[in-house]
């Protein structure tokens, strides 16, 4: 089970950096619509502003989120597939 949680926190982790600028964006464009005209052009004008740090601003909850979650799905997932093949007759 140690190795499953490891790699729930990993793909946790790795999922919330990659969508983390997608999220930023998301963010402000609801925040201020009125700043960005589009959302393609919120990435570039994001990145000029404020660089890197902007478009991962808030990474470290997010990653915390995404591990959690993760490791929360996994778990809930072994243990209702044991409990459907011990108790409930099914199979693999």
């Amino acid at each position: 089970m140690g190795h499953r949680i490891l790699a729930a926190v990993v793909t946790g982790t790795l999922g919330a950096v990659v969508s983390n600028p997608v999220d930023v964006v998301k963010v402000r464009l609801l925040a201020d619509h009125h700043r960005y005209p589009s959302t393609f052009s919120a990435y570039p004008m994001l990145w000029r502003s404020e660089g890197l740090a902007g478009l991962y601003a808030g990474v470290f909850p997010s990653t915390l989120r995404g591990a959690f979650i993760a490791v929360g799905e996994l778990a809930t997932y072994d243990i209702s597939k044991q409990e459907l093949k011990t108790r409930g007759g099914m199979e693999e």
